[in-house]
């Protein structure tokens, strides 16, 4: 995420991520094969969390009246633990 918050995901290389997680490009192309399935396992990730954000707030309140406040308290939390993400303006632009 710093690496994506500082470069953008258009001129991003594998040197600036392998930089700011501190890991030799080898091991990077053990487990990766380019930036775009990093981009891909951070879009996936932040799915995953917002995805198990909801599930575990619905079943906190499961009152369907309430549902369009615990949604929106939810969102607002998600967002405020994830800020860097909007810092990764134009990740977007690769994930669609």
């Amino acid at each position: 995420m710093k690496a994506l918050s500082r470069q953008g995901a258009t001129k991003l290389s594998v040197s600036d991520i392998c930089e700011a997680s501190q890991i030799a490009r080898g091991t990077f192309y053990r487990y990766f094969n380019s930036k775009e399935e990093v981009l891909a396992a951070l879009g996936q990730h932040f799915e995953d969390g917002v995805a198990a954000a909801f599930a575990a707030a619905i079943q906190a309140n499961p009152d369907p009246e309430q549902r369009g406040q615990v949604g929106l308290d939810t969102i607002i939390a998600h967002r405020a633990a994830s800020a860097d993400w909007e810092n990764a303006k134009d990740f977007h632009l690769i994930m669609t």
